[in-house]
């Protein structure tokens, strides 16, 4: 099989191509950086860092320095349009630091003339800016002043990368470069035809290699993977003229990762064992990261061929390995969905992103470089934001939405016209879509339909995070339709949206117990102890294995089938999912879950196995946390048991247990009404009509039957305005899902995505 891959995999790359891949499937899928008049300025900046000596009070104008060239790097600061602008932003970043400013000024000034002598650019890459970082070859003696950029820091990687691109540039190329940048510099770009930003294909530096990374892309975001394993193909076919050997196994390492997203796993994992034993060969460690990565992908958590490779064990034996961050994400989301606990999830996560004890050097680092460092911390990068949105999906899970809402608030989720990478552009649009999902709890459907057909959301969408937000859509409009109980609706969205519906039959209650009457000793049994049997944990993890479910899909799905047999012949049957949903939802720590199982518990043994003292003292004990939920409709339910439990224990003759029981149907009775549950809020109109009835107050009982009959209507499909209005909505709505997923086929969106 190794030979045969090799045999089809001939290309070249240069070094910098497993850049390409964070942990091959979080790709950056910016272009190759082009190479332009300001890239070169800073640079030269670099060297200046670097070779200058200023005296021991200048610290601070370095740190500014360092953090200018950050935020022109991470593009927080727009490109300057000439070197007078680039100089002006310079001397804003250190207004206190003139006298340092002028003596860095005077320096580009010098360095910049190269660009007047012939070849006058390759003089500055290959004599000036050779000493930026430590090389292999011996230096001779160094000054103890000198200072250089570490190869895997942030400033060393994008200097190598730009080395690179230069390396791989023809000579027409670099006499492009170098006319570009002379017109940069003397600030006569904007109306220059050298360069037009715009237009991709005009680029000076445009070649035939960008020309197939940039086609690639736009096949991986438009859906058309034919189009981007040609492309890909290509781009890998050629060869910089900076490398020093054929790397094949970035080749592989793509090819690998290109096969994952197709699902095809068989040829992913092959051509992952050789790019793993090409990489041994020629001591790759950043490529051996990146198939550890994707191998971990396709094997699952704690299973990978390179457990035993030499790289692995040598860097066990320096201590224990951190994770990318997106492989901590997709781990942690590994065990969520195998029913771990929500609270040791989100301790390893926090682990993972907590920064690295420092080493003896790194202590012995200048303050200033400390400080770049922290602030670094401080940025919103690719990592962070991915960080952030899952801790706020942990936080939201344990029913801490305040907490939730301070991760969430940390992530704009509006671009404001900045250029994102791919993984920063999916975190945006999963927390986009966890919001809605979080607003459509809550019954505001209109806000949550809103953010997610907002032109901002899909502007340059992808082929998989459309999957992901037209999912989301159907999700949202689902809901209310099943709130509503809009069979309609439901039809149409089956039809448009459709979804993997498990089966609920073949693992049932009846095999788990001998007879309904040990499914009350078991809820007993709960009762008295506060925790679940082996036999619902047994059953539990029964159902889930069986359906194939994550443990949250298997909880909630639990709990519908409860709800159905409650509502039958015999609502004992309705103990043992309730009892395995609680079991499950308490070993992940889902709150919404615990909450749900329990109120849905309560409603069993007081109102249908009559029990009403011990299920208030259940639904009494969790009330406070419901009403605390986010979920509208299960503070509705948890108020609507409390009061109907409240009622079984009260004397039916005392005024005040009455208006006590009247004062939590009015609360539910509103949150019904706020999510649309109109079979429950008709109920709860019903019983509190007859309540009213039975305490004589017949002005209540006038003004409740008209909102009764009216919510009645709706509910019984008597009146179907309401519905109407619905479905017409859904049908829009459905239109702009059928309209974007042209707009993302035709490639529109992923030329927005590309800036073309």
């Amino acid at each position: 099989m190794s030979s045969s891959l090799s045999s089809q995999s001939r290309s070249r790359s240069d070094p910098s191509c497993a850049r390409y891949l964070e942990a091959s499937m979080d790709a950056n899928l910016a272009p190759p950086d082009e190479m332009n008049g300001e890239i070169i300025t800073i640079l030269i900046l670099f060297n200046f860092h670097c070779r200058v000596q200023l005296n021991d009070e200048a610290q601070v104008a370095r740190k500014q320095l360092l953090l200018f060239l950050m935020d022109k790097i991470y593009q927080t600061r727009l490109p300057s349009s000439s070197y007078a602008a680039f100089t002006e932003d310079l001397r804003a970043a250190m207004p206190e630091e003139q006298g340092n400013y002028r003596i860095m000024v005077d320096y580009l000034d010098g360095m910049l003339n190269l660009l007047d002598v012939p070849d006058g650019l390759t003089k500055l890459f290959n004599e000036k800016l050779n000493r930026i970082m430590p090389s292999y070859e011996p230096m001779g003696m160094l000054n103890a002043t000198d200072i250089f950029f570490e190869r895997r820091s942030f400033f060393g990687l994008f200097f190598r990368r730009m080395k690179l691109v230069f390396d791989s540039l023809d000579l027409q190329a670099r006499d492009h470069l170098t006319a570009s940048a002379r017109a940069w510099r003397e600030g006569l770009l904007a109306t220059s035809q050298v360069y037009d930003s715009t237009d991709m294909d005009s680029l000076p530096l445009s070649d035939a290699r960008l020309t197939a990374f940039r086609d690639y892309q736009l096949g991986l975001l438009r859906g058309d993977y034919t189009m981007a394993k040609d492309n890909m193909e290509k781009f890998f076919d050629f060869y910089a003229p900076g490398a020093d050997r054929e790397l094949h196994q970035h080749t592989l390492l793509h090819l690998a990762a290109f096969h994952v997203r197709t699902d095809s796993f068989s040829a992913a994992k092959a051509a992952l064992d050789e790019a793993i034993s090409l990489a041994r060969s020629a001591n790759d460690g950043d490529c051996i990261s990146a198939c550890e990565s994707l191998m971990l992908r396709i094997q699952g958590v704690g299973t990978s061929t390179l457990a035993a490779t030499p790289g692995a064990a040598h860097a066990a034996k320096d201590g224990p390995l951190r994770q990318l961050v997106s492989d901590a994400v997709w781990k942690a989301r590994c065990d969520l969905a195998k029913g771990r606990s929500a609270v040791e999830v989100l301790h390893n996560l926090e682990d993972n992103f907590a920064p690295a004890q420092p080493s003896r050097e790194a202590l012995a680092a200048s303050e200033a470089s400390l400080e770049l460092m922290d602030d670094s911390k401080r940025r919103l990068g690719r990592d962070a934001i991915q960080g952030d949105a899952e801790v706020a999906r942990l936080w939201d899970l344990l029913g801490q939405s305040a907490l939730a809402d301070v991760y969430q608030d940390r992530i704009d989720m509006d671009t404001h016209g900045r250029v994102l990478s791919s993984l920063q552009e999916e975190t945006r649009m999963d927390c986009i879509c966890h919001k809605a999902s979080r607003l459509s709890r809550a019954g505001q459907y209109e806000e949550a339909l809103s953010l997610l057909i907002s032109p901002t959301t899909y502007r340059a969408i992808s082929f998989s995070q459309y999957a992901i937000w037209h999912r989301t859509i159907g999700d949202v409009l689902r809901l209310r339709a099943t709130r509503r109980e809009d069979q309609a609706v439901l039809r149409l969205l089956k039809e448009s949206i459709p979804v993997d519906e498990q089966p609920l039959t073949g693992c049932d209650i009846e095999d788990a117990v001998d007879s309904p009457s040990a499914l009350v000793e078991l809820a007993l049994h709960y009762l008295e102890s506060g925790k679940s049997s082996e036999t619902e944990k047994a059953f539990g993890q029964q159902f889930k294995a069986f359906s194939q479910m994550t443990a949250e899909q298997a909880a909630e799905a639990l709990l519908r089938k409860a709800a159905q047999r409650a509502r039958s012949d015999q609502p004992s049957l309705s103990l043992m999912p309730t009892l395995a949903a609680l079991s499950i939802a308490k070993d992940m720590n889902c709150q919404r879950l615990i909450l749900g199982a329990r109120v849905q518990l309560a409603e069993t043994l007081g109102l249908y196995l009559n029990m009403p003292d011990g299920a208030r003292l259940l639904v009494e004990s969790d009330l406070p946390n419901c009403l605390t939920s986010e979920d509208a409709e299960l503070r509705a339910r948890a108020q609507w048991a409390y009061a109907r439990v409240l009622l079984a224990c009260s004397d039916k003759t005392d005024r005040e247990d009455l208006i006590r029981v009247l004062h939590w149907l009015q609360q539910a009775e509103r949150d019904a009404g706020q999510v649309e549950c109109l079979g429950l809020q008709t109920q709860i109109l019903y019983y509190m009509v007859r309540l009213y009835h039975h305490m004589g107050d017949e002005a209540q009982v006038s003004g409740l039957a008209t909102r009764l009959d009216m919510v009645e209507q709706a509910w019984t499909r008597s009146d179907q305005t309401q519905d109407r209005a619905c479905i017409d909505q859904v049908r829009q709505i459905l239109d702009v899902v059928v309209s974007v997923a042209g707009y993302v086929a035709s490639g529109e969106a992923a030329s927005k995505r590309l800036g073309s």
